[in-house]
């Protein structure tokens, strides 16, 4: 991206897995950016769809925020967690979730040893399939400085793709077995359902609010900030009216974000396929591709 748009970027994207905790770590941010620079925000209608949230210890709340989150409407239960982890008293209760997933895993690598079942061993990839092709790909790049982390990505026999961690944040996924994902995309279904009750997407009011008061902290550190709108693979809409049920919600957001003198970016996601994904909404090596090419000229025409 940084080659095509010009530009010295880093990808802070890690820390966004969970869409409420953006609100705490940019609060921590925007005031260190250096002057002129400019943010990119990626938002999708997924980020808006109704239910209980799913708290996430990636990044503290924080006890003065506590008070914010209930005024959006979060309930203490779907924060909680996020709340009691980040107090030094409370960690262990509130990584309890966690630590029981961990030592589920721990018991299951002991059982496997036990058992001598032949479990698929990462470090010894040449006894997989596409180990060669994996040898390959990492040798090319060894020594390319961009590339701190080349690692394969396994399914029982079979090296299904390559998981690589490059400098300035950013990872890619190069698939070697399409037709793993392929299957998975099958397997994972539609995620996304036109509301039968409604012609109209509705925000849930917790991420709607979250979302606003997000655009105000950019607003009062006075970020040069750019909106890309982001939408999930394809195979997510089943018809075509399911695509415009959430394309014209996004055209909602479009128009709060440009109210609030803010840009704003969607560049054209039918020209984007399910195999430009390796799940239901990442993009593969193939799709980043296609996808800055897009984003590089509709940056371009609004980039003043």
């Amino acid at each position: 991206m940084d080659s095509l748009l010009r530009t010295r970027s880093i990808n802070l994207s890690h820390w966004a897995t969970w869409f409420p905790v953006q609100y705490p770590y940019l609060e921590k941010l925007l005031s260190n950016l250096p002057q002129g620079s400019k943010v990119i925000w990626s938002l999708g209608h997924q980020n808006f769809k109704s239910g209980e949230a799913k708290t996430s210890l990636i990044y503290p709340i924080g006890f003065l925020n506590l008070p914010k989150y209930l005024n959006w409407g979060f309930t203490f239960r779907e924060i909680s967690d996020n709340y009691f982890y980040s107090m030094p008293p409370t960690f262990v209760y509130g990584a309890r979730n966690n630590i029981k997933i961990h030592l589920n895993e721990l018991y299951d690598q002991a059982f496997f040893q036990i058992k001598n079942t032949q479990k698929p061993n990462i470090k010894d990839h040449l006894k997989l399939k596409f180990s060669d092709e994996f040898d390959a790909f990492k040798k090319f790049y060894i020594n390319n400085p961009h590339y701190l982390s080349i690692e394969p990505v396994t399914s029982h026999d079979t090296i299904t793709s390559i998981e690589i961690y490059k400098s300035g944040g950013n990872y890619l996924r190069v698939e070697l077995c399409r037709e793993f994902f392929t299957r998975m995309q099958k397997e994972l279904g539609s995620k996304h359902i036109k509301n039968p009750d409604s012609d109209i997407f509705l925000a849930d009011k917790k991420y709607w609010n979250c979302f606003l008061a997000i655009l105000e902290l950019f607003r009062k550190n006075n970020i040069d900030l750019i909106v890309n709108e982001f939408e999930e693979a394809p195979y997510n809409y089943t018809t075509s009216g399911d695509k415009l049920y959430y394309r014209n919600f996004m055209k909602k957001v479009r128009s709060v974000v440009e109210k609030n003198g803010f840009k704003y970016v969607c560049i054209d996601w039918d020209k984007l396929t399910n195999d430009d994904y390796f799940d239901y909404n990442h993009l593969n090596s193939t799709g980043v591709s296609k996808f800055s090419e897009l984003f590089a000229k509709e940056y371009e025409k609004i980039k003043n």
